[in-house]
């Protein structure tokens, strides 16, 4: 980074601090909130704590005639100025008087199944949002990370490509926009940061919460960890919680489900995770404090020998952590990064307070506990294993594996132990 825009950066952010301190209020946070979810009264528990919202949309139309259809008592014109325009795709029409400072450039472009542009197409037509709109803060189209068949490319070269078709056109944008569905805080922080450095631009996260999780404690958790990270950063300019209600009966989104809700699905109250959003004003929160799963009977239940059942500082453990490790487990010994991602990958699946603990532990203690359940695994005689799914193949696999690295050994990995 040049050291005129770390200085820049640095400016800003002690601005929104002095602000802050002066008006006890975050000046980044916000909430994606849509007419289709929406229920009277709900910005009366919202509004107080957040600095911007959002529904997609380039007006405020369609919000405002769900109001009419529920006889609501309130008129959503009285948040309109922190409402944020979205030119979601090129089918938006710009015909529109918008409300604000601000307007958003197209919805996750490189997805598909969203607003699905090329970034030539982006870059060329991005003048008719200016022109239309002048005088305005303008944020970048949101490309976003996309794994499958449904991505035109990924979100960096998306970027790359929407960047350099924009010298041609001399495109105006103020800040670069972008989702994130990642559930660990400090690799959401180092992509923001990434993002940022590689374009100099300042960073709005438009979208963000704990993707595919369901668990009330582990989203609490990412909340509490990834709020104080996102307030404290320069780079950050505003970010908004996906998203302040997700019904249960529709299991939220394909990618994100309830317990990432702000308010409660059938009343305008704010839930456990909401309460904690909107009253957070920045400085550090208070993350849960999971102790280490250990005591009661059994340790690992998918053993049956005592040496294994005598092993208390492994109570909780279970197949599927076992199989996440197992199953990453290609050579001997195997790379510490390959492990933990494929933990993660199981949040769901584990024991709540076992996937409590890998979110919250020091990286050491998370390390101490998987050697520790591999110890047992590796250990074990087969006969002892039980024929449960993939895992005593996977056990007799690995065991078989030979140590495959001479002289010191590599740092950062994994190894069979000597029993």
């Amino acid at each position: 980074m040049k050291s005129g825009i770390v200085l820049e950066l640095v400016s800003i952010h002690m601005l929104l601090l002095l602000v802050a301190m002066t008006t006890g209020v975050s000046t980044k946070k916000g909430v994606v909130h849509i007419g289709r979810d929406y229920l009277c009264g709900d910005f009366g528990n919202l509004n107080s704590g957040i600095v911007s919202w959002y529904d997609y949309l380039i007006d405020l139309t369609y919000f405002r005639s769900k109001e009419i259809e529920q006889n609501c008592a309130t008129n959503i014109y009285d948040y309109s100025d922190k409402f944020v325009a979205m030119v979601w795709g090129l089918d938006t029409n710009l015909d529109k008087t918008i409300a604000g400072s601000t307007v958003f450039g197209y919805n996750e472009p490189n997805h598909e199944t969203q607003s699905n542009i090329t970034a030539t197409l982006a870059a060329e037509s991005w003048g008719n949002i200016t022109q239309k709109f002048p005088g305005k803060t303008y944020g970048s189209p949101s490309a976003s990370k996309c794994g499958g068949q449904n991505c035109l490319s990924d979100d960096v070269g998306w970027f790359d490509e929407f960047f350099q078709v924009c010298e041609q056109y001399n495109c105006h944008v103020d800040f670069l926009i972008t989702h994130t569905y990642m559930c660990d805080a400090d690799a959401v922080l180092s992509y923001l940061e990434f993002l940022s450095v590689r374009y100099s631009k300042n960073i709005w996260l438009k979208e963000f919460s704990c993707g595919q999780i369901k668990s009330k404690l582990l989203m609490k958790i990412f909340m509490q960890q990834i709020l104080p990270k996102l307030e404290e950063a320069p780079f950050i300019i505003g970010y908004n919680w996906y998203k302040s209600r997700l019904v249960e009966e529709e299991n939220g989104t394909d990618y994100v489900y309830p317990a990432a809700s702000l308010l409660h699905a059938n009343n305008n109250s704010l839930t456990e995770l909401g309460q904690i959003y909107i009253n957070y004003n920045g400085g550090a929160l208070p993350v849960e404090v999971i102790p280490k799963p250990n005591a009661p009977a059994e340790a690992l239940s998918l053993l049956i020998n005592e040496k294994a059942a005598n092993r208390e500082d492994l109570t909780g453990a279970d197949e599927i952590e076992a199989l996440a490790i197992l199953k990453v487990f290609l050579w001997n010994p195997t790379d510490w990064p390959d492990i933990l991602y494929s933990i993660k990958q199981q949040y769901n699946n584990l024991q709540e307070t076992v996937a409590a603990y890998y979110m919250t532990a020091t990286k050491k203690d998370v390390k101490a506990r998987i050697r520790e359940v591999f110890e047992v695994l590796m250990c074990t005689h087969m006969n002892h294993i039980l024929d449960k799914g993939d895992l005593r193949t996977e056990v007799q696999r690995v065991q078989s594996l030979e140590y495959n690295i001479t002289g010191l050994e590599k740092k950062g990995r994994l190894k069979i132990p000597a029993c």
